[in-house]
């Protein structure tokens, strides 16, 4: 009988572990559902991020191009004042240069 009870003994400390074991295996079935929820949700964050950053970039890209033509926009237009200038002062000096050669001319023919 004593080896009847200590099997019996033996029988229901399996039970015991068993229901351990049991609650252990439910409870990190459950926290491997749960880290995969969020594994999955952090990827799909990562994503829209990566995706962002795309848009982003391409945005920047086109800031930064029309950054450059606003530049050479403003150049352009900072020297079309200094080229009419130029301009208006070539002008004077051949009416100038002019005058005095028709003067020179007449002169010459008039004497």
């Amino acid at each position: 009988m004593a080896d009847t009870d200590d099997l019996k003994k033996q029988i229901d400390d399996l039970k015991i572990k068993t229901q351990e074991n049991t609650t252990k295996i439910n409870t990190y079935s459950n926290e491997i559902k749960r880290l995969r929820t969020h594994r999955d949700t952090t990827f799909s964050r990562l994503e829209k991020l990566e995706r962002n950053d795309e848009i982003v970039n391409f945005q920047l890209k086109q800031i930064i191009e029309s950054l450059y033509e606003l530049k050479a926009d403003l150049k352009t237009l900072k020297e079309k004042p200094s080229k009419t200038l130029d301009f208006v002062i070539t002008g004077i000096v051949s009416v100038v240069v002019s005058s005095i050669g028709m003067f020179i001319i007449n002169k010459i023919l008039n004497s």
